[in-house]
C-alpha cells in the first residue's frame, strides 16, 4: 500500500511539496524518479516483499517505470499470464505486474486485475504517462492540468498545496457535499481539480490528455428473478477467492461490527487471524460489541474492544478533519478514525465488510424504493402522503424507518415526496438528503442560487440502484475507509470489492423487481446454509451523538460557528441560526445531521482555505 504523486514538465523542485501530504499512507519509505519532463514519486507502507518492493520500481528491460498503490490478490494468475509471453517476474510484489502486464496485454490488463488500485505507468520510449484506477473507485486518483502540465496525486492536498496553484470554491460541488454528504465523482470542492473515475484511464503525451475507461458498457435487460442463482455465485466466490484476500508479509486483523458482512469474513477467516476490533461508546443502546455474539469469534481470537467517549471525540476532532482530501459530513468519520488509530497500533492490514450493503441493496432506503413500489402499483402514494401526515412519528417510524428517525422534518418530507408520486429522481434524493434542494435554496446567499442543480430525470428504481454504486459507494463509502485508514498508515481491504461480486451486481440490476425483495436475505440464506454466525440487529453509528455527545456538539457548534467565517460567504447566517434555535427547542436528528454538517464543513474549509 502506498501514496504515489507526479508530474510533467521542466519543475523538477516540487515533487518534495508533494511528496509531504502522502507520506502518512507509506511511512516506511520512499523513492522518487525524473527523467525527460516527467517526475514520479512513491511512498510505502511494506505489506508483500518488504525487502524488494521500494518505488518507483524500474524496469530497466523494456523502459517502464511503475509506481503503484494498491493491493493485487490474484497476483498468482496475472505473473502466469505475463510469464506465458517469456517475461520473468522477478519478485513477489506486486507493483512488478503492471507494466509488463500492460507492455503485453494493453490496458485490457487492467480489467484482469482482482484487487484495489491506483497507478501510474510511465513508457520512457514513448515519453507517455498512463494512469489508472479500479473499478470501484477503492483508492482515490486525484489530477489537474496546470500551464498544460499534469499533476496527479493519491492526495489531492498535494495538488491545491501548491504554491502556484489558485483556490476558488466549486460552488456545484459545495451543493454536492451539502446535499448527499460527499462531492460528486469526478469532482473536488476546489475548481480545477478533478478525480479519475473508477475504471477510468489518463494518458498524457506532448501535453495532451486522453481520457478512457477499461470498463465495458452494461446491458441492464429485464430479467426474472433466481435467489439460488445468486446463493452460488456467493458460495463460489467465499469457498475459492477469499483465501487470496490474505496475502501478507504482516500481521492481520479484523474490524467486526453486529452485522452479517464482517461477520462472513470473520467466519471464513478468522481461524488463521488472531486479532479483531470493534466500537464501545459506553451505551448500549449503540455499542457494536454489546451486540457480538461470542459464537462468532473463533477461540484463537482476542476482541479489541476500543472504547469512544467524550474526551475522545474532542481529543480526535481536528485529526479527523485534516485526513480528508475533500470533506465528507457525516459525524461517523469521527469514531471511525478513533477505530483505524486504534486498530493500526496493533496491526498494519485489516479487513472490513464495507460496499456489501450496495452489492447487495442493505441501506434503509432500498427499504423504501420497495415500499414506494408497492404503493405505486396500487396508485396509493397521494393517500399514504396524507395519512402518513397525521400519524405520531413511532408509527411512520415502523415501516419508513429512516424518515421516522429524522423527526418531523423527516415526517414532511416524506408527506410531501409521496405526494408528488415520484415524479423525478429528485423527490427521492430529497428523502434521504442531509440539506434537501428546498434546504439548499434557503440556504444558499442569491447569488449563488443560480448554480444550483436539479435532478429533473423522470424516477427510476434503477438510476437510484446505480447511482448508490456508481456514486455513493466510490465517494462515500470506500472514499471514507481509504482517507481514515492511509492517516493512521493503515490497509483496509474490502473482499466484497471483488470482480465475482460486481458481477453479481450487475445481474441483480438485471433481474426485474429484484430490489423489491431485501437482496441481503442472499447472505442470510448462504449463512444458515455454510456456517454458525448469528446475526443482531446493526448497530446505526450515526446516532451515537444523540447519547453521548449531545452537550459537547452544541458546545463546538457555539464556539466554532461564528458569522465572519469562511461558509458564510456562501450560505446565510441567518439560516444556520434558524436550524441551531429549533434544534436547542427540539433536538431531533435531522437538525443534528444539518448542523454537524455545517460544523464539520467549516471547520475542513478552515484547515485548507
Amino acid at each position: 500500500m502506498c501514496g504515489i504523486c507526479g508530474h510533467t514538465g521542466p519543475k523538477s523542485t516540487i515533487l518534495p511539496s508533494m511528496l509531504k501530504y502522502i507520506r502518512r499512507r507509506g511511512p516506511d519509505s520512499e523513492g522518487k524518479f525524473s527523467k525527460n519532463n516527467i517526475h514520479l514519486a512513491a511512498t510505502r507502507l511494506s505489506i508483500r516483499d518488504i525487502k524488494n518492493g521500494n518505488q518507483p520500481f524500474i524496469h530497466n528491460d523494456i523502459k517502464f517505470v511503475t509506481i503503484f498503490n494498491g493491493e493485487i490478490y490474484n497476483y498468482e494468475f496475472l505473473k502466469k499470464k505475463i510469464e506465458e509471453k517469456g517475461y520473468l517476474i522477478k519478485t513477489s510484489c506486486d507493483t512488478e505486474l503492471i507494466a509488463p502486464g500492460y507492455k503485453f496485454y494493453g490496458e485490457k490488463f487492467f480489467s484482469l486485475i482482482e484487487g484495489m488500485f491506483a497507478f501510474a505507468i510511465c513508457d520512457l520510449s514513448k515519453n507517455k504517462l498512463i494512469i489508472s484506477r479500479d473499478r470501484y473507485g477503492t483508492k482515490p486518483l486525484y489530477y489537474s492540468i496546470i500551464d498544460n502540465e499534469l499533476y496527479f496525486s493519491s492526495s489531492a492536498k498535494s495538488i491545491y498545496n501548491l504554491s502556484f496553484f489558485k483556490k476558488k470554491i466549486n460552488i456545484e460541488s459545495l451543493q454536492s457535499v451539502l446535499n448527499k454528504r460527499y462531492v460528486e465523482e469526478a469532482k473536488h470542492i476546489f475548481c480545477d481539480i478533478d478525480q479519475l473515475i473508477p475504471g477510468g484511464i489518463l494518458e498524457f503525451k506532448d501535453q495532451k490528455l486522453f481520457k478512457k475507461s477499461f470498463l465495458k458498457d452494461i446491458n441492464y435487460s429485464q430479467q426474472n428473478f433466481n435467489q439460488n442463482h445468486f446463493i452460488e455465485l456467493t458460495e463460489n466466490f467465499f469457498d475459492k477467492n477469499i483465501e487470496n484476500f490474505k496475502l501478507s508479509d504482516v500481521p492481520i486483523g479484523i474490524m467486526l461490527s453486529s452485522g452479517m458482512d464482517s461477520n462472513l469474513i470473520n467466519q471464513k477467516l478468522g481461524r488463521s487471524i488472531n486479532d479483531i476490533f470493534t466500537l464501545d461508546f459506553g451505551n448500549t443502546s449503540y455499542n457494536e460489541s454489546s451486540s457480538i455474539n461470542s459464537s462468532n469469534i473463533y477461540q484463537n481470537q482476542k476482541l479489541n474492544i476500543c472504547k469512544f467517549d467524550t474526551d475522545a471525540f474532542n481529543n480526535i476532532y481536528d485529526e479527523t478533519i485534516e485526513a480528508f482530501d475533500n470533506p465528507i459530513l457525516d459525524s461517523v468519520i469521527f469514531p471511525t478514525n478513533f477505530l483505524m488509530r486504534e486498530v493500526a497500533k496493533k496491526v498494519k492490514v485489516v479487513f472490513s465488510g464495507e460496499g456489501a450493503d450496495e452489492i447487495f441493496g442493505g441501506y434503509y432506503h432500498f427499504s423504501l424504493l420497495r415500499y414506494v413500489e408497492l404503493l405505486k402499483k396500487f396508485s396509493m402514494n397521494s393517500l399514504t402522503g396524507r395519512i402518513i401526515s397525521v400519524l405520531p412519528n413511532n408509527f411512520v417510524n415502523l415501516f419508513f424507518q429512516y424518515q421516522g428517525r429524522l423527526g418531523q422534518e423527516g415526517k414532511k418530507r416524506l408527506e410531501t415526496v409521496l405526494k408528488s408520486n415520484f415524479k423525478t429522481n429528485n423527490d427521492f434524493n430529497d428523502l434521504i438528503s442531509v440539506f434537501s434542494n428546498n434546504d439548499l435554496k434557503k440556504l444558499f446567499k442569491p447569488q449563488f442560487q443560480k448554480n444550483l442543480i436539479n435532478d429533473k430525470k423522470k424516477f427510476s428504481k434503477k438510476d437510484i440502484i446505480l447511482e448508490n454504486f456508481n456514486k455513493w459507494l466510490p465517494n462515500y463509502t470506500l472514499y471514507k475507509t481509504d482517507q481514515l485508514s492511509m492517516h493512521n498508515s493503515l490497509e483496509v481491504r474490502v473482499p466484497y470489492m471483488n470482480n465475482d461480486f460486481y458481477s453479481l451486481f450487475t445481474q441483480l440490476v438485471n433481474f426485474k423487481n429484484s430490489y423489491f425483495y431485501n437482496n441481503k436475505k442472499i447472505l442470510v440464506k448462504y449463512l444458515k446454509k455454510n456456517s454458525k454466525i448469528k446475526i443482531n440487529k446493526k448497530i446505526a453509528l450515526q446516532n451515537y451523538l444523540d447519547d453521548k455527545n449531545k452537550n459537547l456538539f452544541l458546545k463546538m457548534i457555539s464556539e466554532k460557528i461564528k458569522k465572519e467565517l469562511i461558509i458564510f460567504n456562501f450560505i446565510k447566517y441567518k439560516r444556520f441560526e434558524i436550524i441551531k434555535e429549533k434544534y436547542q427547542l427540539k433536538p431531533e436528528l435531522i437538525l443534528e445531521k444539518q448542523l454537524s454538517s455545517l460544523l464539520i464543513l467549516n471547520s475542513w474549509l478552515e484547515k485548507n482555505e
